[in-house]
């Protein structure tokens, strides 16, 4: 099982086998699947980013990662999986702390995942 990393905008391009999973706390379109222990309560996401990383970051050592990873596995049926929220790749995020915080935990490699590009399909001349 892979996990990756990703935001709602690019959900669309992951393969049939990536399950995307929610970790926002407000995915008020999304219909997929929703993971909650991972996402920043209301007023984390009201402080500016130093207080929520480090409130963030607390909360996270609250939690089993073993037990996170499980629940995970569970919840996509054992299939590789994307961790989404909103923000685009390079903005802050609280999805590369999670990332960071299950690397250290657990050594597994997380990525952003990235769309291969389609190769240009040449258009025949008519002239």
């Amino acid at each position: 099982m892979k996990v990756y990393t990703s935001y709602f905008a690019n959900v669309r391009k992951l393969p049939e086998h990536i399950v995307p999973i929610s970790i926002a706390r407000y995915a008020r379109y999304w219909k997929g699947l929703k993971y909650f222990p991972l996402a920043p309560d209301a007023d984390t996401l009201k402080m500016p980013l130093e207080e929520y990383t480090d409130r963030f970051l607390t909360k996270l050592s609250k939690l089993s990662v073993e037990t996170v990873i499980l629940e995970l596995g569970i919840l996509s049926e054992g299939k590789d999986f994307a961790l989404l929220c909103y923000e685009k790749p390079g903005d802050f995020c609280h999805r590369r702390l999670v990332a960071e915080w299950i690397e250290e935990k657990t050594g597994i490699k997380i990525e952003e995942y990235k769309a291969e590009k389609q190769e240009e399909t040449k258009q025949p001349n008519l002239l």
